[in-house]
C-alpha cells in the first residue's frame, strides 16, 4: 500500500467522470523515476478517484527500474 497524496498528481489528465464511476480494487502499478520521484504506469483514474474519495493508502506493484525493463521486454 501506498500513501495516495505522495503518488497523485493534478496535473495528471483524467476524464473525471469516468474515474468516478469506475468501481475497482485492482491494484495501481507505479515506478521510481531517477529523480526519485513516483511515476503512476497504470491507474491514474483509480488514483484519482482514491484522492477524491480522500482515501489515504492505495494498493500499489511498485516495479524497480531493473524489473520494469525486464518486464518491458518479456511483453514485447
Amino acid at each position: 500500500f501506498f500513501d495516495v497524496n505522495s503518488l497523485f498528481n493534478a496535473e495528471d489528465k483524467v476524464d473525471e467522470e469516468w474515474a468516478m464511476r469506475k468501481i475497482s480494487s485492482e491494484p495501481i502499478i507505479i515506478t521510481k523515476r531517477t529523480d526519485d520521484k513516483f511515476e503512476v504506469l497504470d491507474g491514474k483514474h483509480r488514483l484519482y478517484k482514491a484522492k477524491m474519495c480522500g482515501q489515504k493508502k492505495i494498493n500499489a506493484y511498485f516495479f524497480t527500474e531493473e524489473e520494469l525493463e525486464k518486464y518491458i521486454l518479456f511483453i514485447k
